[in-house]
């Protein structure tokens, strides 16, 4: 079965087009395809004058740049020394606040009003629990394990945004 491009899936509905990715059976070429079809709604959203009017802006630009910058920062350093870990435990803490939040009281709304999201905002919500189970590693010195992190947490930031931002931007997706 051949891949579908990110051109193709952006202009999906996106239940269809998250279906899409999910059969992707190679986790790399999921992850790269999730990735560049994220790039090209990113775009579109920034044409869009709604997106800095709503908190689409704020989520994408703010919340999640800022969790993408401190853990990538995170990966660039060598080892897993005692300060790395400390700041990985700092950055974590900040992010299980986000998802807390998320999970007991933005997804539930979302899923009330768009009922159609409910399956993607559970795979979300299992993230978040996936997140959690490998911080112990990361903590103990697992530094494959912070790279593990690293990527799954860009890949459900994308998907997240990819889920969310075109409700907030027309006003049924906030809080």
């Amino acid at each position: 079965m051949a891949i579908p491009s990110p051109h193709q899936l952006a202009q999906l509905p996106i239940i269809t087009c998250l279906a899409a990715l999910r059969g992707i059976a190679n986790r790399s070429d999921r992850l790269s395809v999730t990735q560049a079809t994220h790039a090209r709604l990113a775009s579109q959203w920034r044409r869009n004058p709604n997106f800095v009017r709503s908190n689409a802006a704020q989520l994408v630009d703010g919340v999640h740049a800022h969790f993408r910058h401190c853990f990538s920062a995170l990966s660039k350093e060598n080892g897993n020394g005692d300060d790395t870990i400390r700041r990985f435990v700092a950055f974590s803490n900040e992010l299980n606040l986000h998802h807390a939040i998320e999970d007991g009281v933005w997804f539930p709304r979302l899923a009330r009003f768009h009922t159609e999201l409910q399956l993607e905002l559970l795979l979300l919500e299992d993230d978040h629990r996936a997140f959690v189970a490998l911080e112990s590693r990361i903590e103990e010195g697992d530094t494959l394990a912070l790279r593990e992190f690293i990527e799954n947490l860009n890949d459900h930031m994308d998907r997240e945004e990819m889920i969310t931002v075109p409700f907030l931007m027309d006003g049924t997706g906030g809080l």
